[in-house]
């Protein structure tokens, strides 16, 4: 039987199109109707969940070959077609078992990356609320083992962690002025006071 390449990293379109297989309507099907509806609107699916904690659902036919997608990927598809290339879903309800179509949002896949540890900031923006526009490559970011990192950086950001290392080196002990706060500490300050 020919392997399904819908999640195959392999071949020649690999890194484009590794993901966009079809997925069999009898699966969307299942997909929606194994749920659980929650008081908050959430349809929580009754599928097992991967290591990352997304449910999903699997098939095996010889007219369809074998192939698993994520549950709230199944029922998007089933009622607003297939993702485009270059965008994924993001779960608005936070919840990641969730399939409500309702709960969810197409997101580029870099922005949704950004979006990591339960983090939701402003789209077009940075975690400390810089645009988007001040993203640019960074060639002074490296991995813990000294090799250059590629990809964006937030170049306010970058100015907001040099100053705040300058300021812990002439003034050792002392606190971080508010001007040199992040975001996440202002939100801190906010919620103690």
């Amino acid at each position: 039987m020919a392997r399904n390449r819908r999640f195959s990293r392999t071949g020649a379109d690999s890194t484009d199109n590794w993901n966009r297989g079809v997925i069999p309507q009898r699966v969307m099907d299942r997909a929606h109707e194994k749920i659980v509806r929650s008081m908050n609107g959430c349809w929580i699916s009754t599928y097992s969940t991967a290591s990352h904690g997304y449910a999903q659902v699997g098939w095996q036919s010889k007219a369809d070959g074998r192939g698993m997608v994520l549950a709230h990927r199944a029922v998007w598809e089933k009622f607003n077609g297939p993702v485009p290339i270059g965008m994924t879903l993001d779960h608005l309800c936070r919840e990641k078992r969730c399939v409500n179509p309702a709960h969810l949002r197409l997101l580029e896949n870099f922005e949704n990356g950004r979006r990591t540890h339960g983090a939701n900031w402003k789209l077009g923006e940075c975690a400390n609320g810089h645009p988007n526009s001040m993203l640019a490559e960074d060639p002074h970011r490296k991995d813990k083992a000294g090799n250059l990192r590629s990809g964006k950086r937030c170049a306010g950001c970058r100015k907001l962690h040099q100053a705040r290392n300058n300021w812990r080196t002439r003034h050792p002990g002392e606190p971080i002025p508010e001007v040199l706060l992040l975001a996440s500490e202002r939100r801190e300050l906010g919620a103690a006071a």
